[in-house]
């Protein structure tokens, strides 16, 4: 098994990827809202956000590709975002959706 992803081994595609996501899912636009969406759960399963795939069909080609690159992200980093220094970035996405971060599930 691979060490455990930290904030100074996340490849840096990857970091891009999701740093441009998450600059759109705090614009609050429609799209914002479906990024959020897609993010959230991520941090908490159990009270934010919902994947809900079909949306994203609304997504251009970039950003369908940094959805992809960011689940595998997650899927491989086996650990919430603010253990990899983004809590501060998803608290800013759950603020522009007047939502609160707590606990994680």
């Amino acid at each position: 098994m691979n060490a455990p992803l930290t904030p100074a081994n996340i490849d840096p595609k990857e970091h891009a990827a999701l740093t441009r996501l998450l600059d759109i899912a705090t614009g609050g636009s429609e799209r914002g809202r479906g990024i959020s969406d897609f993010l959230l759960p991520w941090r908490n399963s159990g009270t934010l956000g919902s994947l809900n795939i079909i949306a994203d069909w609304a997504f251009d080609a970039t950003i369908a590709q940094d959805i992809v690159t960011v689940f595998g992200l997650a899927a491989r980093c086996r650990a919430h975002p603010d253990a990899l220094g983004y809590e501060e970035s998803f608290k800013r996405v759950a603020r522009s959706r007047n939502m609160e971060l707590t606990g994680r599930g």
